[in-house]
């Protein structure tokens, strides 16, 4: 898009500010915002459409030395502007794949258990998805990251153990 831009620039009339010089800045706008071609690739792309401009506004299709000094001002600060600016792009969007990547790898680790759970009113057993009738500890240790120890809450020990005061 810049090229031909620059060349639809060449071919209107030189000495008057064409509108295809905005053009141009829509490409560049397009070549530095685009955050996964890297700010390496959109500079280096940037600097070959100004280039291109640059021969062909200064040798091609000549423009009166006032007009070419305030194209060169315009699109050099418009390169300065959008470098910085897709610096920044680029730096966010390192940054957030290293976060979202740290988060997939949290999110990986994570097993939870979610829905209905059908348990047995007597002997507190649950169903599992094929239909057998487990022990509560065995299907939450199958279903999650917990670990179980087992011990007896002072409730049981009295009900249980009532001689050992």
């Amino acid at each position: 898009v810049g090229p031909f831009c620059t060349f639809l620039t060449v071919m209107s009339n030189p000495s008057i500010f064409s509108p295809y010089f905005i053009g141009l800045l829509f490409a560049f706008t397009g070549v530095l915002s685009t955050a996964g071609l890297g700010f390496k690739y959109s500079f280096f792309t940037l600097l070959i459409n100004l280039v291109i401009f640059e021969i062909a506004i200064g040798f091609l299709s000549p423009v009166p030395f006032m007009l070419f000094v305030l194209y060169n001002f315009f699109l050099i600060s418009i390169l300065l502007i959008f470098a910085y600016i897709s610096y920044f792009i680029e730096l966010i969007s390192r940054k957030n794949y290293i976060v979202s990547a740290q988060l997939y790898d949290s999110l990986s680790q994570v097993r939870k258990l979610s829905g209905l759970l059908p348990l047995c009113a007597s002997c507190k057993r649950i169903r599992d998805d094929k239909g057998y009738w487990k022990q509560i500890e065995l299907y939450i240790r199958d279903h999650s990251e917990a670990e179980f120890s087992h011990g007896i809450c002072p409730d049981c020990a009295k009900k249980l153990y009532s001689e050992f005061d």
